[in-house]
């Protein structure tokens, strides 16, 4: 009879926890989770690892860009001091030309008058 109880108490425990294969099938629904989650970290990590990559190349390619801005800063700065160098040249020329001029100008009146005085 209490064999009988007991058989009664396994059988109600097996219904109540999902039948006789409830832990293996609580099993292989574990370890198909794992196999998906790994699938995703697998996925994640390929992605992350190809955000890596490419924003390696987008700190070469900055760097490369900033050394090259050095140059033409370089280039840029000498060309405007050579250009206010020879704008200060052109207006020294510009300068002596008109007092050259003024000085043609003086001469052929003087000229001119002496010329007048000679004349008379």
């Amino acid at each position: 009879k209490q064999h009988k109880i007991m058989h009664v108490k396994v059988l109600e425990s097996q219904v109540n926890s999902g039948g006789k294969d409830a832990s293996k099938q609580q099993d292989m629904k574990t370890t198909k989770q794992i196999r998906i989650l790994e699938n995703r970290l697998d996925h994640a990590l390929v992605r992350f690892n190809e955000a890596l990559a490419v924003n390696k190349q987008l700190r070469e390619e900055i760097d490369h860009l900033r050394r090259e801005r050095v140059v033409f800063d370089n280039i840029n700065s000498k060309l405007a001091k050579e250009l206010h160098e020879k704008k200060k040249e052109m207006a020294l020329i510009i300068e002596q030309s008109n007092i050259a001029y003024e000085a043609r100008d003086q001469a052929h009146s003087e000229m001119a008058l002496l010329k007048a005085q000679a004349d008379k």
